[in-house]
């Protein structure tokens, strides 16, 4: 299961950097920390260069299963007012590339038309590098992201055909088939 599950996130990854590659040439494109992290115009607008640098040299990658409704024990840790449901485990290298990469193209966005409904997170990806973080919410069910950096988000939606099943496929290897 294990074997299967590392062939289909290396053909997914196979397939993703390939598409970034085909992004960068038919558009103008950023390049930002090093050389192979090509990062569309519209990503690097949208986000901003001190998010992207965190995003892209970030060593660690940690992952929360969190609660939007924030109903949960006054006991449990809170981030950004959401209650930690559980932690799981920090994304494998190749997770953290995968992710990377569709945060730099900008067809994982829906720039065109947004749903701008509330955005209802159950999952976070923490970026760290050194002491700086950038967190990434992840509301799946509405196909919503949104990126906090110094508590300051911005949000957009995820496009349902590329990022969404990509983002949902890496945080059922992190948290099970309950995700």
């Amino acid at each position: 299961m294990k074997i299967q599950y590392g062939l289909k996130v290396t053909m997914l990854f196979a397939g993703l950097m390939i598409a970034v590659s085909a992004a960068a040439i038919e558009s103008k494109v950023v390049q930002n920390v090093s050389p192979k992290n090509a990062i569309d115009d519209a990503v690097v607008k949208f986000l901003g260069r001190q998010r992207i640098a965190v995003l892209f040299a970030a060593d660690t990658v940690e992952t929360y299963k969190i609660d939007w409704r924030k109903r949960s024990d006054q006991k449990a840790k809170h981030i950004y007012g959401y209650p930690v449901i559980s932690k799981g485990r920090n994304l494998e290298d190749l997770e953290i590339q995968i992710v990377r990469a569709l945060v730099a193209q900008g067809k994982s966005y829906d720039f065109i038309v947004s749903k701008r409904t509330r955005l209802r997170p159950d999952y976070m990806l923490r970026f760290i590098n050194n002491s700086t973080v950038v967190d990434i919410v992840l509301d799946l069910q509405s196909n919503q992201w949104g990126f906090y950096f110094k508590d300051a988000p911005v949000r957009e939606d995820i496009t349902e055909n590329l990022a969404s099943p990509v983002l949902m496929m890496i945080l059922r290897a992190v948290f099970g088939n309950s995700s």
